[in-house]
């Protein structure tokens, strides 16, 4: 079940009883950095409301061990972008044991709420700006901490058993579209499926599932520098490191 807690200030809306089967965390305005500095940051808190935490209690895991996470904001609900977030890949224990190839964990809420006073970002996530035409979108961002491309389903253990990393970045966005499912099913008439490198990849290999659950709505991809040009060999390495399979992602094989 989705569960929700709220800090400050409280969430917008509290999940149907039928979907509360995470924890919920809250906080003020998009998960990521605005258009505006901080001068209009109040403003813009009021106009977008609150951005929710949310942590996952069905198998979802990072890289190495630590609580899977995802952020999700609020707005019209006929509009939704999900973002799939990107971060580098690994795929042997020499690259998953770096830690500059990969995210190994999920972004936590401090860094969230740091990145609210920054102006740094814009493009999709002005949120605010009525010229985007993400203007008043409501949004899931999936978090990338697994190091496979949003589309591994396995645990890699040593040689006594022990796990040394948890690929699990499909089960980790499939807990995040499920909920964006639950909640915009039935309202979404424009979906938009976004990721920048291992997000890109992330956001093609899920689509075929958003659209068929969105099915009354218009799905559109738009993946950034997601080239899928690999070496001779890598990529039979990376399904089989990743357990990438038909019945990990089956209406993406579909």
């Amino acid at each position: 079940m989705w569960q929700q807690r709220a800090l400050q200030p409280p969430a917008l809306q509290p999940p149907t009883p039928q979907a509360r089967r995470a924890d919920v965390h809250t906080a003020c305005a998009p998960p990521a950095l605005l258009s505006v500095g901080r001068s209009g940051l109040s403003a813009v808190m009021q106009r977008l409301g609150a951005v929710q935490e949310i942590i996952p209690n069905n198998g979802t895991i990072c890289g190495r061990g630590t609580p899977y996470r995802f952020f999700a904001h609020r707005a019209d609900p006929t509009k939704l972008l999900v973002d799939f977030g990107g971060g580098g890949a690994c795929w042997s224990d020499a690259t998953c044991a770096r830690n500059d190839t990969f995210l190994p964990a999920a972004l936590p809420l401090a860094a969230v709420r740091a990145g609210m006073l920054s102006a740094s970002l814009h493009g999709i996530y002005a949120l605010a700006d009525p010229a985007s035409p993400f203007f008043n979108h409501s949004l899931v961002f999936v978090s990338y901490c697994t190091g496979d491309l949003h589309a591994g389903d396995t645990t890699v253990k040593d040689r006594r058993g022990r796990a040394v990393h948890h690929h699990r970045g499909a089960r980790n966005a499939r807990a995040a579209l499920t909920w964006a499912v639950e909640r915009y099913g039935g309202t979404a008439r424009q979906v938009t499926v976004a990721g920048t490198s291992a997000g890109a990849y992330g956001a093609v290999l899920h689509t075929p599932h958003l659209a068929r659950a969105f099915g009354n709505a218009t799905v559109r991809v738009l993946a950034d520098s997601g080239y899928g040009v690999l070496p001779d060999g890598v990529s039979a390495a990376l399904l089989k490191r990743w357990n990438l399979t038909e019945k990990v992602l089956p209406d993406t094989f579909a």
